[in-house]
C-alpha cells in the first residue's frame, strides 16, 4: 500500500478532504481494495483516557504505601533482584540467601511497597535527587493459592 493510499484512507475515515484530490492524477493512485478492508475491521469501543485511569488497579487501590502487589523479575545482577511493580520505577530487592535459585527472571513475586520513589538530600544540594527506585521488601515468591 503507497503512502497516498493509505493517506486518502486515513482522510476517509476521518471524513476529510485528501489534498491531492484537487489534482488529476489522484484516481490513478487510489485502490479498490482499500475500501474492502475498512469494511472487514471491526470498530473499536474507545474508552476515553479518564475512565481507563479510574478503572486501572493501581487506582483502585489507593495508597501503595504498605501494601502487597505482585511484581516480576525482570533483571538480575549479583543479589539484587529488579523487579518491575507496574509503577514509574522498578523496586530493587536484595535476593533471600535461602532458595536464591529460585528468583530468576521471568519470575512473579510479592513485594510489601514502603515507598514508590526514592529520593534523598545529597551534600551540597538543597533539592532531594531520585533514586529512581521504588523501596520495598521482598516477601517471597508468588502462587496463586498465595494471594
Amino acid at each position: 500500500m503507497s503512502l497516498r493510499t493509505s493517506l486518502s484512507t486515513l482522510c476517509r475515515r476521518l471524513s476529510l478532504r485528501h489534498p491531492s484530490s484537487r489534482l488529476p492524477s489522484s484516481a490513478a493512485f487510489s485502490s479498490e481494495s482499500a475500501p474492502a478492508q475498512e469494511e472487514k475491521t471491526p470498530e473499536k469501543k474507545s474508552s476515553s483516557f479518564a475512565s481507563l485511569l479510574r478503572q486501572s488497579s493501581w487506582i483502585q487501590m489507593g495508597d501503595p504505601k504498605g501494601k502487597v502487589v505482585v511484581g516480576e523479575v525482570y533483571h538480575v545482577i549479583e543479589d539484587d533482584l529488579y523487579i518491575d511493580i507496574g509503577h514509574k520505577f522498578p523496586c530493587v530487592c536484595r535476593k533471600p540467601r535461602n532458595n536464591s535459585e529460585n528468583f530468576r527472571r521471568g519470575v512473579k513475586v510479592r513485594v510489601l511497597i514502603k515507598s514508590l520513589e526514592l529520593s534523598q538530600k545529597f551534600l551540597g544540594y538543597e533539592n532531594e535527587m531520585t533514586l529512581m527506585e521504588a523501596d520495598g521488601v521482598l516477601l517471597g515468591l508468588y502462587s496463586k493459592s498465595s494471594s
